[in-house]
């Protein structure tokens, strides 16, 4: 799901209501996987460090715009109850 997410928002930069779609489904998988937003920070540093040093500044960059918005879908599911 990860990679597909990232490579649909990938294609499709400049559809912001599309990306905005996409978070929203990684946030409802996330909350499914009782993953919190605070372990959002985590899982990217991890994943970063993985990827090595061939755009680790790129992909960091990119988490750093998409785990808050993450989050806070997180937390507008949790509200409403759903996990």
């Amino acid at each position: 799901m990860f990679t597909r997410a990232i490579g649909a928002m990938a294609e499709n930069i400049e559809d912001k209501e599309m990306i905005d779609e996409v978070l929203q489904r990684l946030a409802y998988r996330h909350l499914r996987l009782d993953i919190d937003d605070k372990d959002l920070k985590v899982a990217t540093d991890i994943f970063v460090k993985e990827m090595g040093s061939s755009g680790d500044k790129v992909w960091q960059a990119a988490f750093d715009k998409m785990n808050p918005r993450i989050g806070k879908y997180m937390k507008d599911l949790e509200k409403a109850g759903v996990s």
